[in-house]
């Protein structure tokens, strides 16, 4: 027999989750952003000639590890917190025409908010911006990988 407590999350805790993945996708997406921003400057400086070509590119491909596994975790916390969003969202909705809105309700409607905007990522939004952050720093890191090569 289990002992676990058999309660089902409320309202107010669904929306404290979805504050929280909310706060995750914005670090995770500033993350992205300085990473292909270190990336870029990796690069920039290994054609100028200020950065070594075989240390260059192994630390694009570091770099690249290290994007790709936070867009595969930003993507994971985004698809969790659209379906916990779109519940939420379904059960407000419930609670509003059942009652007139009032002041109470507000913290949630920014919450809700709040997640809606995280979803994008900085500078590239969109459904598809972790795949264009990927990309890009595949395409920087195979770059490296030729200038080291042929030049």
């Amino acid at each position: 027999m289990s002992t676990r407590n058999s309660r089902s999350p409320s309202f107010e805790e669904y929306i404290a989750r979805l504050e929280l993945i909310a706060r995750r996708l914005r670090i995770l997406g500033f993350g992205l952003l300085g990473c292909t921003l270190l990336n870029f400057l990796a690069f920039t400086a290994t054609v100028l000639g200020f950065f070594g070509s075989y240390l260059s590119s192994q630390y694009a491909a570091l770099v690249f590890v290290l994007v790709l596994g936070g867009a595969t975790v930003f993507e994971s916390s985004r698809r969790r917190g659209e379906a916990i969003y779109s519940e939420v969202t379904d059960e407000f909705h419930r609670r509003a025409s059942r009652r007139p809105t009032d002041d109470a309700a507000m913290p949630f409607r920014i919450a809700l908010k709040d997640f809606a905007v995280s979803m994008d990522l900085p500078l590239v939004p969109g459904r598809y911006g972790a795949a264009a952050y990927v990309l890009v720093n595949l395409a920087l890191v195979i770059s490296l990988l030729f200038f080291r090569r042929y030049l």
